[in-house]
């Protein structure tokens, strides 16, 4: 490839192409519109010159065929899917690039079933013939006789008299029905608004109405009388009760004036009968701390430091040191003893320890012979490998001479690959040539046995024909065409005019009918005219004959040549067949018992591989054994020990690995009493040093116990426990001396505060001296003046509480009298307004205009009832209603509904009848209806004639394409196959091993997956990614097959892997390159990633990388 550098319009991208015949021209392509492939000399170089040098290809067949995306490969592996891995389309498709191949054979198939279906009548030349036989049977059914007009003319004026009389009959009976159903249903309302009418006319004699607006103001005005009347008394009754509350409730202002301080005494209560309660006890407490205290006091040593109340004088500081000195010497005492005895426990051990290591033997050294063992041991079960190779070679040994005995082949085992089987393609191609040359002379034979048959067929109806009766002579015909027009002159005179010679008409039809007389001249006439035609095509089927005889017989001549040629053609196919099989010393059968033997001797072949190589590995496996057992044998002598010649690699690794052992558990026992040795010692050591650490404390214990012990006036040599004892009387002496001190700040504090209370409390009395409190204890005065005060404060505010309701209801009476004084005033008006006397005659004059008012309304309403309802003026309503007032009606009703029903079915059944006699002769038009349905028929077979040539047509297509699929797996299915399983394989990074074929329930022959266990699945039950690789596959096997037939062309590839992962990628890559020996491979991509990786698997003489402009 040439790069340069220029402006975009002038850039200039070029290279060079080569043909298989080593022709070759430079191109490059511009960036201009119009034709952009230029040669070096810039002349435009036509698609002639690319097709040249391509073998043919033209640009289509080069973008379907020579061009892959990562689109295809994912409609490849649907396509794949919907066929379901049938192999002919698989291959079909793979090799011609067409992914959608399964669409068109269902578009086809569709088509199919849209034109055309047996027992169906949706498709279209079911239709079409349906149509056909419709529009013929039309034809026959338009054409009627004279007679038969006339019968009909006749029927139709009858009966169209009959329908005019029940029309008016029925409507006669259908408006009596209607007006009494009318006055049945008006009936009430018209007896109703009479009576109305005649009350409003009452109420006008008894006096005028009022104004429309006086009703709701006297209404109005009474309403408010009557509430203001209510509202006076009901307060007038509220304020007499609120005033005898009132005097009967009296306020204490000078009670509720000391409220505080009573209120403060109350909070004290409390407190005061606490105190009371608690004094008589804390007194003799008192006593009893002070008792307890100075016996206390003279249980303590004379030389006890004391203060000058003769109390204990230690500081805090002294008694814990004393305490904790206690402490130390009970915890010291033990400790001595217990160091004494564990010093001559571990001497006693260490001694033991010493004589045991003593008493062990050295380890043997076996590290040479330890390395040996794990060495022989990693390498294996040697010898059962060896018994499991010669198990294994054999089964192969029975195998193959099995397998080569089956087919009738000889051949010791180990050379089975060695016998001249022939290849597959070999096979192939002289079965394929076998099979042509066998449909070619069947073809044949049935092309001849097919002349022959009609020829026989045509000397028979020739025969026929000449076996025929004469034919009638044109006379003949002329006289009877010449009696049916003599007839139709004397129908078309009867038809017209009103009266015809009857001597005519009897001459003419000899006694009979016209009509019938007519038809059979018709008949006649026509049976005639059929004769001389059939003769006319007898005469011209003859020749055709004739001249059909005579060519057969040419043909039948040319056709045995034929025959006679295939037959040598099957011959020298079969002997090519029976050669091929000749070198095994075997007869050729028929190919799927050939292929079976070819199958299990390329089985034998490559067992007889395997044997040989499992003969190898025996040889290998046994050296390596013997080498192993020598070198036991030596590091065991090594060791001390002699094995016996004849003992297996096996038992010498047995024996080996038990002095092994044992050397390890002698070290290991040794290492064990070392360290027993070395810990007793250390606890030796151990024991001695904290004796004597102990010792030195309690001499240091002994110092300080004497210090201690002065301000307690004890010797050193008290004991301890009387030592704590005093301890616990000091501390006791300390805590009842704190203990009396508080009770009595206590006693002091609540005689204090009960009489502060006392002080209190005689103010108040002095100041109340009017309720004449006695002289009760405290409590009890103070809780009976918070009673009086509660009761005080109540009756004050229920005060305030009726002085605010009956200030409130005198507003309100006030409020309400002035209302009562406005509604008298209004109601007198009205009165005066209306000219009345007073407010009851106003009253009844209201109720005579509500009333009229009312019967007014009703009346307007029943009107547009009784319009609604009858759909008649009221008027008219009221006369019929007066004209059946008598009647009963319901009865009247029902029977004139019964008539109205009977005459409706008659008039029904005559209207009937006048249609049908109006269709038959509508479609009695012999010059128009008979001729348009014709018409109508011809175009039908038109079109019926083009739907069939196409059903023809889309079912042949559908046939070719199938026989095409079919031809191409007969020719491709060996080679293309073999190379796709093997690239599938590599493809899928060895998961699945192969491609292998099957047959389904429906006999079709479809692709399976073999996997690394050998099982086979279906295509269907392949992932996505898998089945897109398995087309991958099919499609480059079908290139490179295609390449090997010498049609070397360019393959392009666009993104090729954009969903594979690295592996993957790589592989395909691989694949590529190895293709790239047969056709060069363009590889186009957007993914670094992918160059980067083609870099890895591909040598560099073999890749080019071109990248944005740069030339790698």
């Amino acid at each position: 490839m040439h790069d340069y550098v220029h402006k975009y319009p002038d850039l200039r991208i070029g290279g060079a192409l080569v043909g298989s015949d080593g022709k070759s021209i430079e191109i490059y392509r511009i960036k201009k519109n119009g034709p952009s492939l230029r040669s070096a000399c810039g002349d435009t170089i036509g698609d002639e010159v690319l097709r040249e040098l391509l073998g043919g290809v033209n640009e289509d067949v080069f973008t379907q065929l020579f061009s892959i995306s990562h689109d295809e490969i994912t409609e490849g592996g649907a396509a794949l899917l919907d066929s379901e891995g049938e192999l002919g389309a698989a291959l079909f498709g793979a090799g011609t690039g067409l992914t959608t191949l399964n669409a068109v054979l269902a578009k086809l198939d569709s088509r199919a079933g849209e034109l055309f279906k047996p027992s169906a009548s949706k498709p279209l030349v079911n239709a079409d013939l349906a149509r056909y036989r419709d529009l013929t049977a039309r034809v026959k059914e338009t054409s009627q006789s004279a007679v038969e007009v006339e019968r009909l003319n006749k029927t139709m004026r009858t009966a169209e008299g009959n329908q005019t009389a029940k029309d008016a009959e029925l409507k006669n009976v259908s408006s009596a029905l209607s007006r009494t159903t009318r006055v049945r249903r008006s009936k009430v309302l018209v007896f109703k608004r009479r009576d109305a009418i005649d009350e409003l006319a009452g109420l006008e004699l008894q006096g005028s109405r009022v104004d429309a607006q006086i009703p709701a103001l006297l209404t109005a005005a009474s309403d408010v009388r009557f509430q203001s009347t209510t509202a006076t008394a009901g307060l007038e009754a509220d304020l007499a009760a609120l005033n005898r509350k009132l005097d009967e409730l009296v306020v204490d202002e000078q009670l509720l004036a000391q409220s505080s301080n009573i209120n403060a005494l109350t909070e004290e209560i409390g407190t005061l009968r606490v105190n009371y309660k608690d004094l008589p006890g804390l007194n003799k407490q008192v006593g009893d701390l002070e008792r307890a205290l100075a016996g206390l006091v003279r249980r303590l040593p004379e030389g006890c430091r004391r203060d000058t109340t003769d109390m204990p004088q230690l500081t805090d500081v002294e008694i814990s040191s004393v305490r904790r000195l206690v402490t130390s010497r009970d915890r010291l005492e033990p400790a001595l003893e217990t160091a004494h005895v564990a010093r001559t426990e571990s001497e006693r051990l260490l001694a033991s320890d010493e004589a045991n290591f003593s008493a062990l033997r050295e380890p043997a050294n076996v590290v040479n012979l330890a390395a040996a063992v794990a060495r022989i041991r990693q390498e294996g079960q040697l010898e059962a490998g060896i018994a499991t190779l010669r198990a294994e070679a054999d089964g192969l040994v029975a195998t193959i001479s099995a397998t080569l005995a089956s087919i009738g082949l000889r051949s010791a085992p180990r050379d089975a690959d060695a016998m001249p089987i022939p290849d597959g393609a070999s096979v192939h191609d002289a079965d394929s040539a076998v099979t042509v040359a066998r449909n070619d002379l069947v073809t044949a034979a049935n092309e001849l046995d097919r002349l022959r048959s009609e020829r026989a067929t045509a000397d028979d109806e020739l025969q026929s024909l000449i076996r025929r009766a004469d034919p009638p002579s044109s006379a003949e015909l002329e006289t009877e065409r010449s009696r049916r027009d003599d007839g139709w002159q004397l129908v078309r005179a009867a038809w017209l005019g009103p009266t015809t010679a009857s001597e005519g008409v009897e001459a003419w039809t000899a006694g009979e009918a016209l009509d019938v007389a007519y038809e059979a001249s018709v008949a006649s006439a026509d049976s005639v005219a059929d004769r001389l035609l059939g003769d006319a095509q007898s005469v011209e089927k003859r020749a055709l004959l004739e001249r059909l005889i005579t060519g057969s017989a040419e043909s039948i001549l040319a056709q045995e040549g034929i025959v006679a040629e295939r037959h040598k053609g099957l011959d020298a196919a079969t002997e090519r067949w029976d050669a091929l099989w000749a070198r095994l010393s075997i007869e050729a059968g028929d190919r799927k018992a050939m292929d079976n033997l070819l199958t299990k001797a390329n089985t034998a072949a490559a067992s007889a591989a395997r044997l040989r190589g499992l003969d190898e590995r025996l040889a290998a496996q046994q050296t390596i054994v013997e080498a192993s057992r020598s070198d036991l044998r030596s590091l065991l002598a090594e060791a001390g020990d002699t094995p016996d010649e004849q003992l297996t690699l096996a038992a010498l690794l047995d024996r080996a690995e038990s002095h092994c052992a044992q050397a390890g558990r002698d070290r290991e026992a040794r290492t064990i009493a070392e360290k027993a040795v070395a810990a007793a010692s250390k606890a030796v050591n151990g024991a001695a040093g904290k004796l004597e650490g102990i010792e030195k404390e309690l001499a240091e214990w002994l110092t300080e116990w004497t210090e201690a012990l002065v301000p307690l006036g004890l010797s050193a040599d008290t004991k301890a426990s009387d030592v704590s004892d005093l301890l616990d009387t000091i501390a006791d002496v300390d805590m009842k001396s704190a203990d009396l001190d508080e009770k009595r700040r206590r006693v002091a504090g609540i005689e204090r505060r009960n009489n502060e209370i006392l002080d209190d409390l005689a103010a108040v009395r002095a100041r109340l001296s009017h309720l004449g409190l006695g002289d009760d204890a405290a409590t009890s005065v103070i809780s009976g003046l918070k009673e009086r005060l509660d009761a005080a404060v109540k009756i004050r505010t229920q005060r305030g509480t009726l002085e605010k309701e009956r200030d409130e209801k005198v507003t309100a009476m006030d409020s309400t009298r002035g209302t009562l004084v406005r509604a008298e005033t209004d109601i007198r008006q009205l009165v005066e307004q209306s000219n009345l006397a007073d407010e009851d005659a106003l009253r009844s004059a209201v109720t005579r205009t509500e009333r009229a008012t009312e019967l007014e309304s009703l009346v307007a309403q029943w009107d547009d009832e009784l319009l609604e309802a009858a759909g008649v003026p009221v008027e008219q309503v009221e006369s019929e209603v007066d004209e059946l007032v008598d009647a009963d009606l319901d009865a009247l009703i029902d029977e004139l509904s019964g008539q109205r029903d009977a005459l409706d079915e008659e008039r029904t059944e005559i209207t009937l009848s006048v249609g049908a006699l109006r269709n038959q002769l509508a479609e009695i038009d012999e010059s128009h209806e008979a001729a348009l349905a014709a018409e109508k028929a011809q175009a039908t077979l038109a079109e019926l004639s083009d739907h069939a040539d196409e059903y023809i047509r889309v079912v042949l297509a559908k046939q070719i394409l199938e026989r095409e699929i079919e031809a191409y797996r007969e020719r491709n299915q060996g080679p293309i196959l073999g190379k796709a399983s093997e690239l599938f394989e590599r493809l899928t990074l060895h998961r699945y091993t192969g491609i292998e074929t099957d047959t389904d329930r429906k006999g079709k022959v479809v692709l399976q997956a073999k996997t690394a266990n050998g099982s086979l699945i279906e295509v269907s039950r392949l992932s996505t990614g898998t089945r897109d690789q398995l087309y991958l596959a099919l499609r480059l096997a079908a290139l490179e097959h295609f390449a090997a037939a010498g049609q070397s062309v360019p393959l392009l590839l666009d993104d090729l892997f954009v969903h594979f992962d690295d592996e993957r990628t790589q592989a395909g890559l691989r694949v590529l390159d190895e293709l790239s020996s047969t056709v060069q491979v363009l590889l186009f991509t957007h993914h670094e990633r992918v160059a980067e990786q083609a870099m890895k698997a591909i040598d560099a003489p073999r890749l080019t990388v071109l990248q944005l402009g740069t030339h790698v």
